[in-house]
């Protein structure tokens, strides 16, 4: 989880240019994060988060698949790609199509970030939307309830931080 924490937050802080002079990674896909992106958060929101959490879980790799049966670019499990399937019909769900991966991975990060939507500061706010989205919305609550039985502010990320090796997925 901390490269994954630590992509994000590089991108968050130095935006696109991340990846401008970096050849490894393919722009193939960008319309599609620019375009759902733009579609679910707004026209300032910064796509390249989502490119990010993609090159974390995947390398961008869209037939990639993991030990715990998640698939394609965006790794979503199984039963959460059927859950954004099942609740937004629109986006003919297929885990292995560029596009429509991409659309439910935002998708079901907008759900996150609404989810979370009390968490300020926006920094924060980001960090438990994409810990949502890696760990489990439910880990991730769990963990908060590790927080407060320590006495730790469970909305500040840097306690969930502190406490998470101690909660299971």
């Amino acid at each position: 989880m901390k490269l994954y924490t630590f992509l994000i937050v590089i991108v968050f802080i130095i935006g696109c240019d991340a990846f401008k002079y970096n050849n490894k990674y393919t722009t193939i896909y960008d319309m599609h994060f620019r375009k759902y992106s733009k579609r679910n958060f707004s026209v300032g929101f910064d796509w390249c988060l989502f490119k990010a959490q993609a090159i974390a879980e995947s390398a961008l790799n869209l037939k990639a698949e993991s030990w715990c049966k998640a698939k394609g670019l965006m790794q979503l499990l199984p039963s959460s790609f059927e859950e954004v399937c099942q609740k937004y019909p629109d986006l003919r769900c297929d885990t292995y199509h560029p596009r429509r991966n991409i659309a439910a991975e935002i998708r079901y990060d907008r759900d996150m970030w609404i989810k979370w939507r009390d968490i300020t500061p926006f920094g924060d706010h980001l960090k438990f939307t994409f810990a949502s989205y890696n760990a489990d919305f439910g880990t991730i609550q769990r963990t908060q309830k590790c927080c407060e039985s320590k006495g730790l502010n469970k909305n500040h990320w840097q306690s969930i931080e502190r406490v998470a090796h101690e909660v299971g997925s």
